[in-house]
């Protein structure tokens, strides 16, 4: 009788560690797949010479070059291939805190129309290098954003980043920094900061050539110090600021 008590405790051991190491089997399975989700999946494909881009409600990272290039980081997930020449890019990224480059990469990456929907969520934006040669639209969307665009080194020489047509950025409700260097706008360009302490900057590097078509509205006054804009110049349109600080460091998404 004795025997057989021991030989049940004994089975009763070996199938609560059997529980035990299907239980952490499954939580690593469920941490793995959470993390996972976090990075999120982007679908890529090319209709009729445009690249179109769709990202999840995660926190999607990539990377877009030359030829509709386009890789993931920080474990985000790119699906779908590109054929043929591209000519427009379409960007839809749905929710999540969202980072997207578009670079030039070692040539000169030129679109012809340009339109990114960031959706919901605190996102990055950067532009390097690129030129778009119509029109170039932005929709961050509500959140604490920031949209940086910048010139590039490449094996050919310095990059500017030009934008011939219309330029056009909302960034919907939050704090949000539009910093530009080394960029050219030969068109018109119409930036709305929306409802939020937000931030412009750059206008001493970069170029207008229409000023008369340039109009930067900061959007309704949400708190000290306001909205803030550095060294715009007086040809342009500047509306609903109320912040003129010398440099960038404490501006709109902005802490430091």
């Amino acid at each position: 009788m004795g025997a057989k008590v021991m030989n049940r405790q004994l089975n009763y051991r070996v199938v609560t560690r059997l529980l035990g190491v299907l239980a952490s089997a499954v939580g690593l399975n469920l941490a793995l797949t959470t993390w996972a989700h976090a990075a999120g999946n982007v679908e890529v494909r090319e209709q009729d010479g445009v690249l179109i881009i769709t990202g999840d409600d995660s926190d999607n990272n990539i990377i877009i070059q030359e030829g509709g290039l386009v890789t993931g980081r920080a474990g985000t997930t790119v699906n779908g291939f590109v054929q043929g020449e591209i000519h427009d890019v379409v960007i839809r990224m749905r929710g999540g805190d969202d980072f997207v480059r578009l670079d030039a990469g070692p040539g000169t990456t030129v679109f012809r129309d340009l339109k990114v929907e960031m959706g919901m969520g605190d996102d990055t934006i950067e532009i390097l290098g690129v030129r778009v040669m119509d029109e170039t639209q932005i929709d961050t969307g509500d959140g604490d954003d920031i949209i940086f665009v910048d010139g590039v080194r490449t094996p050919f020489g310095f990059s500017r980043s030009g934008f011939t047509g219309k330029f056009t950025l909302d960034t919907g409700s939050g704090r949000d920094l539009f910093e530009f260097h080394n960029a050219i706008f030969r068109g018109e360009v119409d930036v709305r900061l929306g409802f939020g302490i937000d931030g412009a900057c750059g206008f001493e590097d970069s170029e207008f050539q229409k000023p008369e078509m340039v109009r930067f509205d900061g959007g309704p006054p949400s708190g000290f110090p306001g909205d803030g804009i550095v060294n715009a110049g007086l040809e342009f349109t500047i509306i609903d600021f109320e912040d003129f600080p010398d440099d960038c460091s404490f501006l709109g998404g902005r802490d430091i």
